[in-house]
């Protein structure tokens, strides 16, 4: 990621769009390793959200436009995604102040591509990252299906009622 043409008043929304990101995930793994009581494995997997967010920060301190890229299709699907199938009481609000940054994320990283014109790295790492999700979509849901126990301790009845009877 160049950031030649980009003036620094950006660079300052997308350091505010990184912290928000990086404090929402740690807030939920507080919740889901030490509230809920979640195995690492079950928070991971519930909270997809966390390794998303994980290849969008990488990508922006290590300034590399292709990482960034790659977050794009993981942070739209299950931060765009995450805001309709999570209620918006309680506990969820936190996970619903997560998927707004994520989808943050997603629009900053959007619009660095654009201003930066570096096509080839955004186009190869959107490819990665479309890859990937088609690859860990179904592995997380049999995961979370598998686990109702867990559906459970998450106390989302909106949730709950999107996967169906367990």
């Amino acid at each position: 990621m160049k950031f030649n043409n980009t003036p620094w008043s950006h660079h300052g929304i997308g350091i505010a769009i990184a912290l928000a990101n990086l404090a929402l995930v740690l807030n939920a793994a507080w919740f889901f390793l030490f509230i809920a009581e979640f195995p690492v494995s079950g928070w991971l997997f519930f909270n997809i959200c966390t390794p998303s967010v994980a290849v969008f920060l990488a990508g922006f301190i290590l300034k590399r436009t292709e990482v960034m890229a790659c977050s794009v299709p993981l942070l739209a699907f299950w931060g765009g995604g995450g805001l309709f199938l999570f209620g918006w009481r309680g506990t969820m609000l936190f996970a619903q102040a997560g998927h707004i940054a994520m989808v943050l994320a997603a629009g900053y990283v959007i619009y660095i591509v654009l201003r930066e014109k570096e096509w080839k790295k955004a186009i190869t790492g959107a490819i990665f990252g479309s890859v990937v999700l088609a690859a860990v979509f179904p592995v997380q849901q049999s995961y979370v299906r598998a686990h109702p126990e867990l559906v459970k301790k998450m106390g989302d009845p909106v949730f709950q009622k999107h996967l169906g009877p367990q």
